[in-house]
């Protein structure tokens, strides 16, 4: 995929990114908003309907309020004369009022007369019973004690809506006690409910609430002072939508539903609102896009595809072309081509010194005085020597790209030294694999000896060199010099053992020369000759462990293991011990237990007991330092026999000597500080690399 195409995909990606988000704000806020609305003009028609209602209802009691207090119908409900009913309850009477029947009821409640029309054709119509009982049992409608009392509003019987108003029958004057009720009503029939939808400009219905859904959105419709009023809002579907109030009777015992239905004009021109904005924001978003597109196209991308193209069609084998990219301008882009100008100078000279470096490197392998090679990493000639040529018998030619397997197959010296080749590889810059070979030469048997070391290159790949040398003389010369030295080791030894039988024999002579002789003055020249052999024997067993100083290789020893086989050849009687040096290992000669204990008998000779001998350790950048300390305590103790004289001072200095020996092997150092008659300190001071603490 090119740059344009890159640029075109992440723009659209982009766009359409942000795009759906603020249309997807915007639908939200939108839709809630024209619901809202929605929702006030439901609310509304909702209102102007119970106002319709109302208006209705008041209109039925003044009508009631009109005729019940009237000096005729007074007489009326208290000798029923037929004149009243022949002159003021005929039907057209009735209908002209707008009435769908009136009751009159005596002070009982007892029903007197009934007039009732059918609201369709006018002509005289029954009550039914149901509404005639519903009228006589619903309390407030008759019985009234006062003047004062009088009731208003709407009835459900039987599935039917009524509006009624029921006033008290006394006289024109209101001087008489009630004689009854006067009860009128409207039935709301389609005829009805149709002229009261022109009236309020809304079609609605009203029915009991036990028939009407509860669903929707419930939101307060208005509050008065004494009225409160909520209605749902649902929409049917996408054209219609319906609200419902709910009112509660004339009994107060049920509830009825005024519905309200409409069409949702306002949401979908809304949501047309919203289609034409998202059009007009998508038709603004892909302008954007082309004008952005050829804006980059003209100024970038057109620059970068002419940059690529150059490079593309500019000679990678020879960086050193003299071809340079031309930028007109003084931008970015102009910037970068002259910064490849600069780099490719850069190239061109990285890559002279890189030729000149690698002839070097071929000049000097082909002329190494000796046995050299380079191998890549597949293990095949890259460069040989000379002598290499000349001991393999092969021209170049012939040994350059192939493995040592392939020049000399079925060779297990030539399958060795590809697997030491392959070894190498995986080494760390600065580290290399010996390994040492039998070959035939001319008949000859000889030893080669290979160092094989990884040559890593940054940029290329990497290579394995090997230097490889004829060390069969090396071989022959130490081969000789391990049996002379096991020869002077045999000699050595057979001169150590006679002599230490004849200097046995000798100690045992004198034993006897001394039970036999009492006379001081030879006693005297017998204990000088036994002391004098004991000297002797001390230093045979210092020639003894000096012969085997460094003649097998260092090893790692614990510190703990070796202090306390020390201290086994030490009388440590009034000595007490301290030490915080048992995690400690340290890389000396196998000797190094003959080293602690000639230090610490040191100690304990120049301390004598009772006394104190510590043992502590600490490390810094320089290495590790291990402290021995001994500190006389206070006591009838005295010191330890020192064997004062010249050859026991001698003596002693040999066994540090020894000491001192044991620990240079693998680097260690040794010092003392005599603190007169409070002690010595004795200081071994490991090189990094020579002491470890676990874990290992």
């Amino acid at each position: 995929m090119d740059l344009r195409r890159k640029t075109l995909l992440v723009l659209t990606l982009l766009f359409l990114s942000m795009l759906g988000v603020f249309l997807g704000l915007s639908y939200i806020t939108l839709k809630t908003s024209y619901e809202t609305a929605e929702e006030a003009a439901v609310r509304d028609d909702l209102i102007r309907v119970h106002i319709v209602l109302e208006n209705e209802v008041d209109a039925i009691g003044r009508i009631a309020r009109d005729w019940a207090p009237w000096n005729d119908t007074y007489t009326f409900v208290r000798d029923y004369n037929e004149e009243y009913v022949r002159n003021n309850l005929d039907a057209v009477t009735v209908q002209n009022l707008g009435l769908s029947f009136m009751i009159f009821t005596d002070q009982g409640g007892d029903i007197i007369y009934t007039r009732a029309i059918d609201p369709a054709t006018g002509s005289d119509a029954e009550i039914s019973p149901a509404l005639a009982g519903a009228i006589a049992t619903t309390d407030g409608l008759t019985g009234f004690e006062t003047l004062d009392e009088w009731e208003k509003g709407i009835l459900a019987v039987d599935g039917t809506i009524v509006l009624v108003a029921s006033h008290p029958i006394t006289t024109s004057a209101w001087d008489a006690p009630p004689a009854g009720a006067l009860i009128c009503g409207k039935f709301l029939g389609e005829q009805e409910l149709e002229y009261l939808s022109e009236l309020s400009g809304s079609h609605f219905t009203v029915v009991p609430a036990g028939s009407a859904p509860l669903q929707g959105k419930e939101i307060t419709l208005y509050t008065e002072a004494e009225t409160a009023g909520r209605y749902w809002i649902s929409p049917e579907n996408e054209s219609i939508v319906t609200g419902t109030m709910y009112i509660d009777d004339i009994t107060g015992d049920a509830q009825l539903a005024i519905r309200v239905s409409q069409s949702r004009d306002i949401y979908h021109q809304g949501l047309a609102v919203f289609a034409s904005f998202a059009l007009f924001l998508f038709l603004i978003g892909i302008i954007f896009i082309i004008a952005i597109l050829l804006i980059t196209d003209r100024l970038i991308l057109s620059r970068i595809t002419l940059l690529t193209g150059w490079l593309q069609q500019r000679d990678a084998g020879n960086p050193c072309n003299p071809d340079r990219v031309v930028m007109p301008g003084n931008d970015e882009i102009s910037v970068l081509a002259g910064t490849i100008n600069d780099l490719l100078a850069g190239v061109c000279e990285s890559t002279r010194q890189i030729q000149v470096s690698e002839e070097k490197f071929r000049l000097f392998v082909e002329n190494f005085p000796g046995l050299a090679y380079v191998k890549d990493t597949a293990g095949r000639f890259v460069l040989v020597s000379r002598q290499y040529t000349e001991l393999a018998g092969l021209p170049e030619q012939s040994l350059l790209g192939k493995t040592s397997s392939e020049i000399w197959p079925g060779s297990a010296w030539a399958a060795g030294a590809d697997e030491a080749d392959r070894e190498a590889q995986s080494l760390d810059a600065g580290r290399y694999v010996y390994r040492e070979y039998p070959l035939s030469v001319r008949g000859v048997p000889t030893m080669f000896g290979a160092f094989r070391f990884p040559i890593h290159r940054e940029g290329g790949a990497d290579l394995v060199g090997a230097v490889v040398f004829d060390v069969t003389e090396r071989l022959r010369e130490q081969n000789a010099l391990g049996k002379a030295r096991e020869r002077l080791s045999v000699l050595e030894t057979m001169t150590m053992r006679d002599i230490r039988s004849h200097l046995f024999t000798l100690t045992a002579y004198l034993e006897l020369a001394r039970a036999q002789n009492r006379d001081e003055s030879i006693l005297h020249f017998l204990d000088a000759a036994a002391d004098a052999a004991r000297h002797i024997d001390q230093y045979l067993a210092f020639s003894r462990h000096y012969q085997d100083l460094g003649t097998r290789p260092p090893r790692w020893q614990s510190m703990e293991e070796v202090l306390l086989f020390a201290l086994s050849h030490i009388d440590m009687k009034g000595i007490t011990r301290e030490s915080t040096c048992d995690q400690v290992s340290l890389y000396a000669d196998p000797l190094l237990e003959r080293a602690i204990t000639i230090l610490v008998q040191r100690i304990v000779t120049h301390t004598g007991s009772p006394a104190l001998l510590t043992l502590s350790t600490q490390e810094s950048p320089d290495g590790l330092t291990l402290t021995m300390t001994g500190i006389r305590q206070a006591g009838d103790g005295s010191l330890q026999d020192e064997s004062a004289g010249e050859n026991a001072y001698t003596l002693e200095e040999y066994s540090l000597i020894l000491a001192r020996e044991i620990l240079a092997i693998t680097g260690m150092t040794l010092a003392e500080d005599e603190r007169g008659d409070a002690g010595i300190t004795v200081t071994i001071t490991a090189p990094p690399g020579a002491y470890r603490f676990p874990p290992w």
